[in-house]
């Protein structure tokens, strides 16, 4: 028996989703994040606090909170500028940080430091509104060339338009 689990990674040496499931690597593990394949080593330098999904081998534990990771995947829920501080927004969909969301590179440690345009990536858990509950915001200093949004579609317009949220794209 194999399975799949997903929650936060909260540490590595393995990885431990959620602070309850522990999964060892082997020679054989295969790391992705954002969909791209990427080292052990980046993944570990920066998977902590981020949605993730995990594929346990055929030695999962009766109660699925121990095997050998065959996949382990990381996902952004947005990535581009922040569009709005008051709350915070990042392409016009709201991101709500609490204690417990890891800030990476954030100035000052503190989401009250950014400015609208400044470029982040967020991964977290939306609910129905497309609100992002952080489970980890980071800085990029020089911008992403590439932006990503996630969420449910809205107001659609054959070939022409749709809505993420607040996002018209």
């Amino acid at each position: 028996i194999s399975g799949t689990g997903v929650g936060t990674i909260t540490a590595f040496g393995s990885v431990v989703i959620n602070d309850t499931r522990t999964f060892e690597f082997d020679d054989n593990t295969k790391f992705f994040r954002d969909g791209e394949s990427v080292t052990e080593d980046s993944f570990m330098q920066n998977g902590v606090g981020m949605v993730s999904r995990v594929e346990i081998g055929d030695d999962v534990s009766d109660d699925f909170t121990s095997g050998t990771a065959v996949t382990v995947t990381a996902d952004n829920a947005l990535k581009g500028p922040v569009t709005g501080t008051a709350p915070l927004s990042v392409l016009g969909q709201a991101v709500i940080a609490t204690g417990s969301t890891l800030l990476d590179n954030v100035p000052g440690g503190t989401t009250a430091n950014l400015q609208v345009g400044d470029v982040v990536e967020v991964s977290g858990y939306a609910d129905n509104q497309n609100v992002i509950q952080a489970t980890r915001i980071e800085y990029k200093s020089l911008g992403a060339l590439e932006w990503k949004l996630t969420g449910v579609v809205s107001n659609a317009v054959a070939n022409t338009s749709f809505q993420i949220g607040n996002q018209l794209v």
